[in-house]
Order: structure tokens, then C-alpha cells, then sequence
């Protein structure tokens, strides 16, 4: 009976001296540290909690009893106007806050909802906070995306990408734009937060979402990092390692990479092509023979960054270097002809491309900032391809090949300006200019080819925020792109408006946005180049090909159960009313089936998504499920329509230095607007296994143990195919190993940031498909 009084006893005075913990950093507008600073947290608005003052490095910690009941935040300091920081009732004991940006002409009021113990949601973001379990199985950027699991976000660091429920995302570190090899090279280990603004920002106007790492200041003066995949059933890989240093306020920061692949595989293809000419119909079946492929990249690049409180400005140089030798096999069959032919093709390409991109960033008075950029890149391009069908003594052969020098330059302003705390106006003006030389033979004839398009663009953006819970974006855009290729000469105009707004309340989070945008054209399919294909089918180029509009809308839902649940809905429509694709008809001139990119196509395609994250054992152990439906509709030489539904179910795993992940995603089909044909695609399965120790990090992963076949069928009344591709299990099947090791040198405390130069090569060559 003692110990069970003792115990009830314990347990009550445990739950009455429990403490919420308040963790924050208070800056000014131009990321300076306030030291010494007042805060004072409030109970219900009015009753006194408790209070401390900020560090030398603007920090500070706060404990008050746990009393599930509504905080205000107050922060002071002489020379700034008030801020205050409404935070939601929650049973959580840690709280962090991130930065505080104070004011000096405006007191600031902010909405606060906590999420869990690594959540936090504002009016205009969510600030996720990793777990050292995390980032301990982490070696870069992506990777620490993919094991924090974020709800909406997909990243895979296979392929350097990351998306917002299939929306486009711009990468920033520190605030300051990055590039996909920067994050690539990212310590995780230096991730203090992730800041996810799902409605985008302004600063960005061509992102969905915008995602930033905010860093931990470093106290160390360098670090060396190394990274090496290699596939388990394919004689290929990559390996990447990157050296970085810190001095006083400039940073340096060199890189190189390498790729390879060297596969002799058996694909298991199956096409059968038919051809209605006026006069006959021929039918063509193709089987694949075994197929080799050599591959072999390299780059390199430096960049050197300079940056205080007030500015930034860095350079950046890169060089890169492909090189690829591809062979491929069949043997032909045709309805109208008894021979069996055998066909041998060959295609290489080289390209050389080297890079210079400038940066300055300033912060300007009056709560207004300026970014400019200026970049160049060369592209020297080389492609050759030929083929042969070959039955007994008859032999059919043909080939071609371009030589193409390629420039471009682009330079960019951006500009914003706050009013207060309720408004902000976003100004961004950007040109571009491509110039495309090329040089082709088919078969003996000679022929030169020039494309040149300049573009410029001026995009606004206004903001407005009412009562810390609603904000609106409302942008207009102005556009115009003029080409000239082959004698032809069309300018393209676009107005594209757009209105996103977002809703906080409690733990509900709701996005509407309703924007326009154009998409450019290929520019290798804009020039009047001309190739044949096989025997029977030839590429045209479009010099007419038009830019094209695009009109989105997306609804975004999160609800927040509780610290262990969340639940999102999401829903888009895109509508595609001069959609481009791929037309295929008999040309009598020619005597042949013209491939040719043409406009007037309409593509629109509805998207619904519902799913949850739940942990089962907080920050070990979770599993995601999601539900999705997709309605498609393309409407290019005949109407498809298709309906899908299909899921994908994941569970992780995070348990002293071993970390297990394993998803699945049911098979589905769609369609392909380019060709107006349908795909089919099977399951997907992922099975991840790694351990991390010390500075190192092991990874084995195995992708789609299920025979990957692809189905596609397109019927014109002219020209019909239908294709079944068996991916055999040597390749199906995707297993890697990668090893990546860090370390850091010296002692310097410093912030971090590397920005880098985008891999830009303009190029109008052809390639077959």
C-alpha cells in the first residue's frame, strides 16, 4: 500500500512541476544577433509565466510550467518596436521558435502553432527540426529530406530531386538560392531547420514551394566530404568529393565528380508498327537483340563567396564533360517482304560545357532588399548516329551527325520591398539570349542550321497578410519570346496572372492558388532540321513551334491530429489549351511517315491525393500511407481518356545508427500527352538498409524486384504501333551500395553558405526516340 501511494504521489508531483521549454533566436531585419534582449511570456494574454534575456549569440531559453493553455511571447529591445509570438496551446515541453527578425519602425505579431516537439507552423512556413537519429543516417542534402519523411514531400537522392506533391521546389540554403550539386554537397550535420513554404515566395516566382536549410553556425574552418554508389547488377556508378573552407567571411568551396556505365543488357522488346501508305499497308515487327552501353561523365566546379549582415556577393565557375557510345540490335520482320532482316545501330555524343555565374545580394534600408545575377555558359556538342539493316546481301544503311557551338546568357534583378508587417511588393526582371550554331550531315549532304531566341520577363508579386492568419498573393506576369530558326521568325507575348492564398487555423492548414504560366518549346524542335529515322519514318523539325499556356489550380489541406498523426488532402487541375506533341502522318512529297512537333493539342489532367503519417514509435518508428486518383485527357489526333487509381504504403525505421525503410506502390497506367498513347507501368517496390557510424555512412538499397513491363498504343488511322517492353530482372532489379565519409578540420566559427552555378547547355540536336 506504501509503494502505491508513493507511487501516486511521485506521479503528481512529477505532472506539477512538469516545464514547457521555449528556445528561440532573435535577429534583426538584416540577421544580425540581438544580445541581451527582453522576453517575457504570458499566460492566457495576462498572466505572467516568466522571463529571461537573449546570449551573446541572440539566443535564449525559457522554461514555465506545462499548462496546455495559450502563450504570448513578447520580445524587447532598445531601438526596436515590440514582437510578439501568439503560440497555440499544446502538451508539448519543447518549443523552438527558430528566428525572431525585430523591427525598428514596426511591432510585429505573429501566429504560432506547435505541431509536435520538431514542428512548428507560422503563418507563412513550417519549420521542421531533425532529430540527431536523422541526420546520423544523412549524407546530404537529399538524403536528409528523404529520411526526415516530411508530409508532401518527395526526394530522392538518386535522381537530385525534390518535389511537393509533384510541383516544382526551390532548394535555398540560409535563404540564398541553391543549386542541385550544393545540396548534393551539404553537411547534414550543419541542419539546424527546415523551412517549408509550401505557398512558395515571392522572391521565387516560378517555384510552387520553396524549401530553405537553415544552418548551424560552424566551429570548424573546413570539412571534406566523399561519396561513391556503385549498382550491384550493372557495372555502374558515380563518385562525388568536395572540399570546403572558412575564413573570416569569405568562403571556398571546390568540387568533382564522375560518372560511368559499361552495360551489355538483353532488352525483351516487342513492337509491331503498321503503315497504311495510299497505295499498301505494311506491317513491321521489331524484336530487340542485346544492347551495349557506355557512358562516362565528369565535372568539376569552384565557387568563392563572400557574405556579412548586409551583403553577399560569390563566383562561380564550372566545367563539365559527357561522353556516350550507345549500340542497339533487332531483327526486322515485314508483312510484304519474306527476307528476315537483322538491324545495327550506333549513336555517340559528346558534350563539353563550362559555366560562369555572378551573384550580389544587399539588404537596403527602409526594409527593402536587391538580388542581382548575371550567367554564361558554352556548350560544344557532338552527335553521331548511323544504322544498317542487313538481310543476306542486301544491306540498307544510313547516318548522320551533328557539330553544334551553343552560347547563352541570361542576367536577373530581383527586388523587394515590405510595407509593415502586413504587405510586401516583389519585382522580378530577367532576360535571356541563346545562340545555336550547328553543323549536320545526312548521309553526304551538308547543311547549316542557326536558331536564336531571346527572351525577357518582368514578374510582380503582391503580398498581404490579415490578422496572422490569411495571407494572399496576387502576381502578374509579362512575357516575350522571339525566335528565328531557318527563315522563320515568330515572337510569342504571354500574360500570365495568378492569386495563392493560404488560411491558418489551429492545427489546419489550407492553400488555394490559381496560376498561369508558359512553357517554352524544345529548341530541338524548332529548327528546320530534317533526319531519317528508319526506312519507312523521318524527323522534321517546326520552326513555327509555338511557346505554349498552361492554367493550374491546386488545393492543399493539412490537419495536424495530433503530435503522432497527420492527415493531408490535396488536389490539382492542369488545362493545356495549345498543348504541343507529337504528330506522325504520310507525307506523298516524301514518300515516308513525318514525325513532326506541331501545337493545337489540349491536355488536361485532374489529380487527387489523401493520405497520413503516423508515428508508432515517436521518431523511430512510422509508417505513411497515400490514396491516389488521377483523371487524364488528351485530345492531339484522337481523344484518350484515362481514370487511376492506385496507392503507395511506407513504413521507416531508426534505431541506433541502423536505419530500414520500405515502400510500395501499386501498378497504373496513364497517358502520355506528348505522343497521345497509353504507358503502363508495374509495381515499385524500395527496401533500404544502412548504418551510420562516427563520421560514416553505409547504404544498401534494392528498387523494383518485379519484371518491369511497359506497354504503350497509338492508332492514327494512318500510322499504328503497339509495343510491350520487358525490362529483364538483371536490370529490373535495382541494388546499389553507396559508402560516403565526412570529416571536418580546424576551428572557426562561421556561417555557411555555397552557392553554385546551374549546369545550363543549350543545345537544338535531335535525337531519336
Amino acid at each position: 500500500m506504501r509503494i502505491i501511494l508513493f507511487a501516486i504521489m511521485a506521479f503528481a508531483t512529477l505532472r506539477a512541476t512538469a516545464q514547457t521549454t521555449i528556445t528561440g533566436h532573435l535577429i534583426d531585419n538584416e540577421k544580425n544577433n540581438l544580445q541581451k534582449a527582453t522576453i517575457r511570456c504570458y499566460i492566457d494574454d495576462s498572466v505572467y509565466a516568466g522571463g529571461t534575456t537573449t546570449d551573446g549569440k541572440g539566443e535564449f531559453k525559457l522554461k514555465i510550467a506545462q499548462e496546455n493553455r495559450a502563450l504570448k511571447l513578447k520580445a524587447e529591445y532598445i531601438g526596436f518596436k515590440p514582437t510578439t509570438m501568439a503560440i497555440s496551446p499544446t502538451k508539448e515541453l519543447a518549443i523552438r521558435l527558430g528566428d525572431i527578425a525585430m523591427d525598428k519602425s514596426t511591432a510585429k505579431i505573429a501566429e504560432v502553432v506547435v505541431l509536435g516537439s520538431n514542428t512548428v507552423r507560422t503563418e507563412d512556413r513550417t519549420m521542421i527540426y531533425p532529430t540527431k537519429e536523422q541526420m546520423r543516417h544523412a549524407y546530404d542534402g537529399y538524403s536528409a529530406i528523404d529520411v526526415m519523411r516530411i508530409l508532401g514531400l518527395d526526394a530522392d537522392p538518386l535522381e537530385n530531386t525534390i518535389r511537393y506533391h509533384n510541383q516544382s521546389v526551390a532548394l535555398c540554403i540560409d535563404g540564398r538560392e541553391a543549386t542541385n550539386e550544393e545540396v548534393q554537397n551539404l553537411n547534414p550535420k550543419d541542419i539546424k531547420r527546415i523551412d517549408l513554404y509550401t505557398q512558395g515566395k515571392p522572391e521565387y516566382p516560378d517555384a510552387y514551394a520553396v524549401l530553405d536549410y537553415v544552418l548551424k553556425e560552424r566551429d570548424y574552418a573546413g570539412t571534406v566530404a566523399i561519396s561513391a554508389l556503385h549498382k550491384l547488377t550493372t557495372p555502374e556508378g558515380n563518385a562525388r568529393a568536395t572540399a570546403q573552407y572558412f575564413e573570416g567571411k569569405s568562403e571556398y568551396a571546390i568540387s568533382a565528380h564522375g560518372s560511368y556505365n559499361n552495360f551489355s543488357g538483353q532488352p525483351q522488346d516487342c513492337r509491331a508498327t503498321t503503315y497504311r501508305f495510299p497505295e499498301a499497308t505494311v506491317t513491321r515487327r521489331t524484336e530487340s537483340l542485346s544492347a551495349l552501353n557506355r557512358q562516362d561523365a565528369m565535372g568539376a566546379y569552384f565557387t568563392y563567396l563572400y557574405s556579412d549582415t548586409r551583403q553577399s556577393l560569390y563566383a562561380s565557375a564550372r566545367f563539365n564533360r559527357s561522353h556516350s557510345n550507345d549500340e542497339s540490335g533487332s531483327t526486322l520482320a515485314y508483312s510484304n517482304d519474306a527476307e528476315a532482316y537483322t538491324r545495327r545501330e550506333n549513336a555517340t555524343s559528346q558534350s563539353i560545357s563550362p559555366a560562369l555565374k555572378l551573384r550580389y545580394s544587399r539588404t537596403l534600408p527602409k526594409r527593402q532588399s536587391l538580388r542581382m545575377e548575371a550567367y554564361y555558359s558554352y556548350g560544344n556538342n557532338h552527335y553521331d548516329r548511323h544504322y544498317e539493316n542487313i538481310a543476306g546481301s542486301a544491306c540498307d544503311r544510313y547516318a548522320n551527325g551533328t557539330r553544334e557551338d551553343s552560347h547563352y546568357l541570361s542576367a536577373t534583378a530581383n527586388y523587394t520591398k515590405a510595407f509593415g508587417r502586413k504587405s510586401s511588393l516583389n519585382i522580378n526582371a530577367a532576360m535571356g539570349l541563346t545562340d545555336i550554331n550547328d553543323i549536320t550531315m545526312r548521309q553526304a549532304t551538308r547543311g547549316d542550321l542557326r536558331l536564336r531566341k531571346h527572351t525577357e520577363r518582368l514578374h510582380v508579386t503582391y503580398l498581404y497578410k490579415i490578422k496572422r492568419t490569411f495571407s494572399i498573393q496576387a502576381s502578374l506576369a509579362g512575357k516575350a519570346a522571339t525566335v528565328k530558326s531557318s527563315g522563320n521568325e515568330q515572337t510569342n507575348l504571354f500574360f500570365t496572372p495568378g492569386i495563392r492564398m493560404s488560411y491558418l487555423k489551429g492545427k489546419h492548414a489550407l492553400s488555394l492558388s490559381l496560376t498561369a504560366m508558359s512553357t517554352e518549346a524544345s529548341n530541338a524542335n524548332r529548327t528546320g532540321d530534317e533526319y531519317r529515322i528508319n526506312e519507312y519514318e523521318v524527323f522534321v523539325g517546326n520552326p513555327k513551334l509555338k511557346d505554349y499556356m498552361s492554367y493550374n489550380s491546386t488545393v492543399d489541406h493539412t490537419f495536424d491530429i495530433s503530435p503522432r498523426l497527420q492527415w493531408f488532402n490535396y488536389a490539382a487541375l492542369k488545362v493545356c489549351p495549345d498543348f504541343t506533341y507529337m504528330q506522325i502522318n504520310h507525307d506523298a512529297g516524301r514518300g515516308a511517315f513525318v514525325r513532326q512537333n506541331v501545337n493545337n493539342g489540349t491536355y488536361w489532367n485532374a489529380h487527387l491525393e489523401t493520405g497520413a503519417k503516423y508515428y508508432i514509435i515517436p521518431k523511430l518508428l512510422d509508417i505513411m500511407g497515400i490514396a491516389i486518383f488521377n483523371h487524364s485527357k488528351s485530345s492531339a489526333w484522337t481523344d484518350i481518356c484515362e481514370n487511376r487509381i492506385y496507392f503507395s504504403i511506407s513504413s521507416q525505421l531508426l534505431y541506433k545508427g541502423w536505419r530500414a525503410l520500405v515502400s510500395y506502390m501499386t501498378p497504373s497506367k496513364g497517358v502520355n500527352p506528348t505522343l497521345g498513347n497509353y504507358i503502363k507501368s508495374p509495381h515499385r517496390l524500395r527496401l533500404t538498409i544502412a548504418y551510420s557510424i562516427n563520421d560514416w555512412n553505409i547504404e544498401a538499397e534494392y528498387t523494383n524486384p518485379f519484371r518491369a513491363a511497359t506497354r504503350t498504343e497509338f492508332d492514327n488511322g494512318e500510322y499504328a504501333t503497339c509495343s510491350t517492353s520487358r525490362t529483364p530482372l538483371v536490370t529490373d532489379n535495382y541494388g546499389h551500395i553507396r559508402v560516403s565519409y565526412r570529416f571536418n578540420f580546424g576551428k572557426k566559427k562561421h556561417k555557411f553558405s555555397n552557392p553554385d552555378t546551374q549546369d545550363i547547355n543549350q543545345t537544338s540536336i535531335s535525337k531519336e526516340n
